[in-house]
């Protein structure tokens, strides 16, 4: 697996979703996520874990409101204790866990290594007088990117040795032919029209447009239904996820129109009346999310 759906994965919008939904279990979710509990906790501790690694500028943490992602300037930064506890962490996740459902032997090698180097090149680097350390500059990722590359020109991504990009170097020139993996993600240069929205020949346009008068009759009398319905919503993650996106409509609604009577129908005070409905964007508000309305989800929830 490569470095971004490594951090997709343990993204913290992936784990503020498990974690919605154990407040919610045996209610609204599953009763079998009220126990992901040790799952969150621990992709909680390497998507931080992620964070450090890759602080790349000294304003960062400014503008994301958030403690993690700011330099490092003194050797006695509380993130230096974290990771040591990091590796308390990971020594006795290992010790507890079944050699099938640890992380592989790479994997916990290169943890560990890139940990305490990292650590200790930071602690140098400042104790030599550099005012500030960013992270992101310690990367080999555009190293990998590049054999990453040579190696698909070559037609293959499998062998992840030096020696397969540089015969993928070598043959370029000389065949003046670049190979694409039948694995890769090239897109084809066919495109396949659907046959449903073509009107055969003999066919009337009015057969085409009375089923789609009727849906739009029939999405009217069911938005209508919703919005004029005073039972509230369940906080179900599908509920959750549409309040998530009508918070981000209400942003852009506040910041494109003057009036305040429409905005308040789409925006409401922070945490004035929060709803369990609003868990998503509770659980990683940092500052900067807004709350949308019950009834601007109720209009979006109908539109879905």
């Amino acid at each position: 697996m490569g470095v971004k759906p490594a951090v997709q994965l343990f993204s913290p919008a992936l784990t503020l979703a498990l974690s919605f939904m154990k407040d919610h279990a045996r209610h609204t979710c599953d009763a079998k996520f009220a126990s992901v509990g040790p799952t969150v906790e621990f992709m909680n501790n390497v998507s931080r874990w992620f964070t450090f690694m890759v602080v790349s500028n000294y304003q960062q943490h400014i503008h994301q409101n958030h403690p993690d992602t700011s330099q490092f300037d003194g050797p006695e930064d509380s993130r230096f204790h974290w990771l040591e506890l990091y590796l308390e962490y990971i020594k006795e996740l290992k010790m507890a866990s079944a050699p099938m459902n640890f992380l592989t032997k790479e994997t916990h090698h290169v943890l560990l290594f890139t940990t305490v180097t990292k650590v200790q090149c930071i602690r140098f680097l400042l104790d030599r007088g550099f005012k500030f350390v960013l992270t992101r500059k310690f990367s080999s990722d555009p190293i990998k990117s590049l054999f990453v590359k040579l190696r698909r020109s070559a037609g293959c991504n499998d062998m992840l040795d030096v020696r397969s990009a540089l015969s993928g170097l070598e043959k370029m020139p000389k065949t003046g032919i670049v190979a694409t993996s039948h694995t890769s993600n090239v897109q084809s240069s066919a495109s396949f029209p659907s046959s449903g929205s073509i009107i055969r020949s003999g066919e009337s346009s009015s057969t085409s447009t009375t089923p789609a008068i009727a849906a739009e009759n029939s999405a009217q009398h069911l938005l209508q239904e919703i919005c004029t319905s005073a039972k509230p919503f369940m906080p179900s993650p599908d509920i959750a996820a549409v309040s998530l996106n009508a918070g981000y409509i209400s942003r852009i609604v506040s910041e494109k129109t003057d009036c305040g009577c429409c905005v308040s129908l789409v925006w409401k005070a922070k945490r004035s009346s929060t709803s369990a409905t609003d868990g998503l964007i509770s659980h990683q508000d940092k500052g900067g999310l807004c709350y949308p309305t019950a009834e601007l989800v109720c209009v979006l929830h109908a539109l879905k």
